[in-house]
């Protein structure tokens, strides 16, 4: 009866989980993927959530996340910010990085706030804001995976709310070689193609080129993947035409946020007077419209063939 012994551990498992829930009933449990195999549909009932993995490098977490998306939903994923080095991998990355797939699951830390600096704290701040801002589209919006880790050097997926209002887009890189590699237009899934989409960023870059060379380096101006704070597109135009993406660093990554135009929103409000421009389908009977489409989604092609 060897073979039944996994089997039946299981089964004990389920029946001992049931027995703590139901004598502390208000304990918050979380079940672990580790040392067992206990990451499965039926520890759900016991457990809200699941550590997904202890290997907690981002650019490692964002083919595990994307693998398990297939049967369980972000709410579900256990999903931190740790500290780098990574203590299994060695790698360095960027704390945006970091963060965002981290809210691409449960969102929370796993370091020593102690030791972090004024400008990480600060960070983490604005990490906690915007993961109260977008958390009800991720855990209760529908999952849309655009681009395949597993067969590209990057990887996207996007939450779209069930009214399809609202959605919420993370692009990564993947240590891909950005300087000869054409990082293709993103192409979203799910949204409306009859609404207009203002579509903002509201965690923008601290990276850029520099003039005339191909250095990159930190700025204090946000860096907006689209040159402005703020675009208004259609559904229509976001699923067929896309959007372009710029990588600056190995490590890189990109978060846009959407919301059906004139519905309100809420997204951090930005200090610096940054221009909001107005695109609209080309369906539209507007030539100026058309044009300022044309030149704002040519953008990110023209800036990627320069590399």
């Amino acid at each position: 009866w060897q073979s039944e012994i996994s089997h039946r551990y299981v089964l004990g498992l389920y029946d001992l989980q049931r027995r703590f829930i139901e004598e502390f009933p208000h304990i918050l449990l979380e079940n672990c993927a580790s040392g067992g195999g206990r990451y499965d549909p039926g520890m759900l009932y016991f457990s809200p959530q699941i550590w997904s993995s202890d290997n907690t490098d981002a650019l490692v977490r964002m083919r595990i996340q994307y693998g398990t998306s297939y049967v369980f939903p972000a709410r579900t994923a256990g999903s931190h910010v740790s500290t780098v080095p990574n203590h299994l991998t060695g790698n360095v990355t960027r704390l945006r990085t970091r963060g965002f797939v981290a809210m691409s699951g449960t969102f929370g830390y796993e370091l020593d706030m102690a030791n972090a600096t004024p400008a990480e704290m600060l960070v983490y701040q604005k990490q906690v804001e915007f993961y109260r801002l977008i958390n009800p589209i991720v855990r209760w919006g529908d999952l849309y995976r655009l681009w395949n880790p597993f067969k590209l050097p990057f990887a996207s997926w996007m939450y779209v709310s069930r009214d399809k209002t609202e959605a919420v887009v993370f692009v990564f890189s993947m240590n891909s070689d950005h300087w000869s590699t054409i990082v293709p237009r993103l192409m979203l899934q799910g949204l409306d193609a009859t609404f207009e989409y203002e579509v903002t960023e509201p965690t923008p870059n601290n990276l850029t080129q520099s003039s005339g060379n191909f250095l990159i380096i930190e700025t204090e101006v946000p860096v907006y993947q689209l040159g402005v704070s703020s675009v208004t597109l259609t559904g229509d135009i976001l699923m067929s035409a896309g959007l372009p993406v710029r990588f600056y660093s190995l490590d890189d990554s990109v978060v846009f946020l959407l919301r059906k135009a004139g519905g309100g929103s809420a997204s951090p409000s930005s200090e610096s007077s940054h221009e909001v421009t107005t695109i609209y389908s080309s369906s539209r009977p507007s030539s100026e419209a058309a044009q300022g489409m044309d030149r704002l989604l040519s953008a990110g092609n023209a800036s990627n063939s320069r590399r």
